[in-house]
């Protein structure tokens, strides 16, 4: 008799990776996980249990298949085939770091010697100097915060160094005026992805009241990839690593970004009247509320109940809140993120500087959006762009 395989929900399957991740701080669970795992895989059907491909396949997808191996090595808590799938995931992972690190380097090298001051942020920051083992924490690309006064020359420097900008900007300098980063790609002799940043987030608003001089002077001394760098501090690390998971990928929010942020809180001496004081000033408390409270919930992170009942009470400001919540709210039409970037802008001169690029692109920009093949098309795409934006707009389903 075929038995037929049941269907795994998924939030079975997250639920036992989530617990199997526990254990990197606490093995004292181990033995209890592996009974966990062995009732999760009962209650689908024997030896046709999706369960195991299920697994491997979510924690590919939640990027944290390297996590998995590093706690199973020893214990045996899944069958042969789906270890040696996710220390397969762990040998391409360390290698394909090695790689981005090598290029972090040369490009650390490169700014050093033009005296252009750097922070290494995210993977590349956090596989050294917070997991201790570059095969741990999978990157697809390397972050740099530069100075806002320093981001020009440190474009024009890479770019000569052989990197591409990707600079999907409306007009000249629009991109180091409005956003926060700009896509760097090095093509040969491998692909190499780089984001050079002068701001943590891409919202107007957060641009505008974010205090740059803070990062810098909380930023601590690192040594990554053989050379010696600067990394955020663990408040500033908080902060940004929640606002990147709240306001840049709220819709899904990897299980790796909020492991992050509970290795920090594990390992590091955190000032939490310093998190919850800038989360208030650079309105980031709701950030910090979906990130923080999910990293409680999942892993029993060591965060004071104190600190989080203060900042599940503290006050959240209406920028804020109408930022997180548009974005809440899924893909946003053009229109839309136009007026909410527009009204984060600070100042009048700024908004309108803002408003024209957006409003009247250069003709460069218009020929590579719209595919322009006769020039004489380009007067009337102008009045078609807005239209387009507004049609958009009025077709959102309202909820």
């Amino acid at each position: 008799m075929i038995t037929q395989a049941v269907p795994v929900p998924e939030n079975v399957v997250r639920e036992a990776i989530i617990l199997w991740l526990q254990c990197r701080w606490q093995p004292e669970l181990l033995p209890g996980l592996r009974h966990h795992l062995q009732e999760f895989e009962s209650t689908c059907a024997g030896e046709a249990s999706p369960f195991w491909a299920e697994l491997n396949q979510l924690a590919e997808r939640e990027r944290v298949s390297a996590l998995l191996y590093d706690v199973d090595r020893g214990w045996n808590l899944c069958p042969s085939v789906v270890e040696r799938k996710l220390h397969d995931f762990a040998a391409y992972t360390s290698v394909q770091n090695r790689i981005y690190l090598d290029a972090l380097a040369e490009i650390l090298e490169t700014l050093a010697a033009a005296d252009i001051p750097a922070i290494v942020l995210k993977g590349a920051a956090l596989a050294e100097m917070i997991y201790g083992n570059i095969g741990l924490r999978p990157m697809v690309d390397l972050d740099l915060l530069v100075r806002k006064m320093d981001a020009r020359r440190a474009l024009s420097i890479l770019q000569a160094d052989g990197y591409a900008a990707h600079d999907r900007g409306t007009r000249d300098g629009s991109t180091l005026e409005f956003e926060n980063e700009i896509m760097l790609v090095m093509a040969e002799p491998t692909p190499i992805q780089t984001e050079l940043h002068w701001s943590l987030f891409d919202s107007p608003h957060h641009q505008a009241v974010l205090d740059e001089d803070w990062l810098w002077l909380t930023a601590q001394p690192a040594e990554i990839a053989g050379c010696s760098t600067l990394i955020l501090g663990p408040e500033a690390q908080i902060l940004h690593l929640s606002g990147h998971v709240a306001l840049h990928h709220v819709e899904h929010a990897h299980l790796l970004w909020l492991h992050d942020l509970a290795e920090i809180i594990t390992q590091a001496e955190i000032d939490w009247d310093s998190v919850l004081q800038h989360a208030v000033q650079y309105d980031l408390v709701l950030s910090l509320q979906f990130a923080l409270n999910r990293v409680a919930a999942y892993w029993q992170t060591p965060i004071p109940a104190s600190v989080l009942a203060e900042l599940n009470g503290l006050q959240v400001s209406s920028a804020e809140s109408r930022i997180l919540i548009s974005r809440m709210d899924g893909p946003r039409p053009v229109l839309q993120r136009f007026w909410l970037d527009l009204t984060g802008i600070p100042d009048w001169p700024a908004r309108l500087r803002y408003a024209w690029q957006n409003l009247f692109p250069n003709p460069i920009y218009m020929h590579q959006r719209y595919q322009i093949r006769l020039p004489l098309m380009l007067p009337i795409l102008y009045p078609y762009r807005w239209v387009l934006g507004l049609t958009e707009l009025l077709k959102r389903p309202r909820l």
